[in-house]
């Protein structure tokens, strides 16, 4: 379906947790490749391919050593006469967490023509232990639209401080995508993000309509979106969004987005996966069961990586001292910064006799939960507890009640509300329009409201706000 030839190896690599996809070989877990095309103003075809290694797949870093594993891949580029284009061979390292897996970014310029595209997982012998393809060719004629990439995860990217893609990223435009070769949602994470580019070739606007559906495996469409207004500049656009698939059943699945510019329709497809409730819950037991040992024992089970990880969320936590050696954590060696964590988490145990510490259960849970359900539309590379509704989830736990407006008149909007101990609301909005929930309003004096938020919001929003939290915000104080 795509294809290759002028080559510019750019490879980035990606830790991502997945649980299926296609391959060539019969062998569980799979290598996965996959690619998508977008048309080039010179008549070529750029392809973004996707090389998904599983953790299963890879070895040890060194012998003994259980926590981080690594691979090697050769890839190889070929004609339609089986001529080889480009050839080439790297190795990467990764935390060895259940459900890992490595994706490097492979970019190149292809020009009308067939390829194939095979990635090879090698061991320690440089033997194969596994390959997979991808069948390429570059756009004949120039298309109405890119293929259809989805990701488990996009964001706006800051042009003042934020330019460059981080690991395991790539860019369109000033939208940073999450790279994964085969989407896979679960009950935890079910926002799936999507992105192709509508070509214009007239000198004048054109303006159109956008629509997704999401079919079934026998083709039923199960879920579709009302049409929206698009307006594609001459040369063309990103089009791109989210969908919240909460409740999917387990299952594969295929998105459909369909673009209608001055009467001339196109569609653009791409499959996904759904992974089933036992196995995603199971999974998550799996990386959380160590926070049953001792703060001691928790912490030496970690790699320097996973200490510096558990380091930086506790600036929520930590007094102006302990803040001072969590930023400067980056110099310790990795033994001061075991003792650091432990007496951090000992200091804060409710019972010290005990030899498990439920303050710090708690609060690694909740950040594990904020990382996998809030790291959708974070303006930085970072993990969800650095989102608003992250670092609230972190401090306070789970709200109490929520109130939920993911589509109306106005922006997107969620109101958490807190009634155990002082009464507290946060009230976030969706300002990018692929999941990015930014604070807008509180009545946490430790949190920040944004001036102007009534206006963002709009008045039905506002009211219907107030009418959830029991304020007036039109009078008094509490409207600022």
């Amino acid at each position: 379906m795509w294809r290759s030839g002028n080559w510019c190896g750019r490879i980035v690599p990606a830790l991502v947790a997945v649980l299926c996809g296609t391959a060539l070989p019969a062998q569980t877990p799979a290598l996965t490749v996959s690619a998508v095309r977008f048309y080039r103003p010179d008549k070529q075809t750029t392809v973004k391919a996707f090389v998904e290694v599983p953790a299963q797949l890879a070895e040890p870093v060194a012998a003994g050593r259980t926590d981080s594993v690594k691979y090697q891949v050769a890839l190889k580029v070929t004609d339609s006469a089986g001529v080889t284009l480009h050839s080439e061979t790297w190795g990467k390292s990764l935390l060895n967490e259940p459900g890992a897996a490595g994706v490097d970014i492979v970019e190149f310029v292809v020009p009308s023509g067939r390829y194939r595209l095979e990635a090879t997982v090698l061991n320690g012998a440089g033997q194969r232990k596994a390959q997979s393809a991808a069948e390429i060719q570059g756009y004949t004629t120039p298309p109405q639209a890119s293929d259809l990439l989805l990701a488990p995860m996009m964001r706006v990217a800051d042009n003042a401080t934020d330019t460059v893609p981080h690991a395991g990223e790539m860019r369109r435009g000033n939208t940073l995508i999450a790279a994964t070769a085969t989407l896979h949602l679960t009950p935890l994470r079910t926002h799936a993000y999507y992105l192709l580019e509508a070509y214009n070739y007239g000198e004048l606007d054109e303006t159109g309509s956008m629509q997704v559906a999401v079919l079934d495996s026998a083709k039923k469409v199960l879920t579709q979106t009302p049409p929206v207004a698009v307006r594609i500049g001459s040369g063309g656009g990103i089009l791109k969004g989210q969908l919240d698939l909460e409740g999917l059943p387990e299952g594969r699945y295929r998105m459909v987005v369909a673009v209608d510019l001055g009467g001339s329709k196109v569609e653009r497809g791409a499959d996904f996966t759904m992974a089933p409730l036992a196995t995603t819950v199971a999974r998550n037991a799996e990386l959380t069961k160590v926070a049953l040992t001792t703060d001691e024992g928790y912490f030496a089970a970690m790699s320097e990586a996973q200490l510096d990880t558990a380091a930086a969320p506790l600036l929520y936590l930590a007094n102006s001292s302990e803040r001072s050696l969590i930023r400067g954590f980056d110099k310790l060696s990795p033994a001061a910064k075991r003792r650091f964590l432990t007496e951090f988490w000992q200091k804060r145990a409710p019972d010290t006799t005990s030899q498990q510490n439920p303050a710090r259960e708690r609060f690694y849970a909740a950040i594990d939960f904020a990382n996998r359900a809030f790291s959708e539309g974070t303006r930085r590379a970072q993990s969800g507890w650095r989102t608003d509704r992250g670092r609230i989830y972190a401090k306070n736990g789970a709200p109490d009640d929520v109130l939920r407006r993911p589509s109306g008149g106005t922006l997107p909007y969620e109101v958490w509300r807190y009634t155990r101990g002082r009464s507290r609301y946060y009230v976030f909005a969706d300002r990018t329009g692929i999941g990015a929930y930014n604070l807008l309003k509180t009545n946490d004096l430790e949190e920040p409201s944004f001036p102007g938020w009534r206006e963002i919001l709009k008045e039905d929003a506002v009211q219907d706000i107030g009418r959830y939290v029991g304020v007036d915000f039109y009078s008094g104080s509490e409207g600022n």
